[in-house]
């Protein structure tokens, strides 16, 4: 069992950075959540023991150095995402979707500015703040995403153990 969980969650993040890489056109880029982030918050959410801020740091300097960026910068957002989404964990999985795409909005809010801010400290240009509407992008899937991550998780026979 533990084997199939660890293979569903990094089978899920290796997607979430495949999406993260892959262009989008026009207006749907600035609009398009941190898909990565969302696996995150989820992950962190249903199995806190297993991933946790850690995993989510090593994620963060991960996709640093593949978009080339500050390194360090995802890594705090990430990091801090985890915490909050691992701290409260119990809660939120008890809680409505409805409550717990707030509660995604907040974390990925924070994250994200967090990141931006670290990245303005560091001596990074930061010319455009339109990635905070990618926290309210993210927000507004939420219930979509939790629905489809709850499917996969029966699917992989695992949920008794994870929902």
């Amino acid at each position: 069992m533990r084997w199939r969980c660890f293979f569903l969650t990094m089978v899920t993040v290796l997607v979430g950075i495949i999406l993260n890489l892959s262009p989008a056109p026009g207006i749907i880029g600035q609009f398009r959540p941190d898909v990565l982030a969302m696996m995150v918050i989820f992950w962190c959410m249903k199995t806190p023991g297993f991933f946790n801020v850690g995993t989510s740091f090593m994620l963060g300097i991960f996709m640093d150095i593949l978009l080339g960026s500050v390194l360090g910068c995802r890594a705090l957002g990430y990091s801090i995402m985890a915490y909050v989404m691992v701290r409260y964990s119990k809660s939120l999985n008890d809680s409505s979707v409805f409550f717990q795409s707030l509660a995604v909005f907040s974390v990925a809010i924070l994250s994200q500015a967090a990141s931006l801010w670290s990245l303005h400290i560091f001596g990074g240009r930061v010319t455009d703040y339109h990635v905070l509407l990618c926290s309210l992008s993210a927000a507004v899937i939420w219930p979509f995403f939790h629905m489809i991550m709850s499917a996969l998780i029966r699917y992989a026979g695992l949920g008794r153990i994870l929902l």
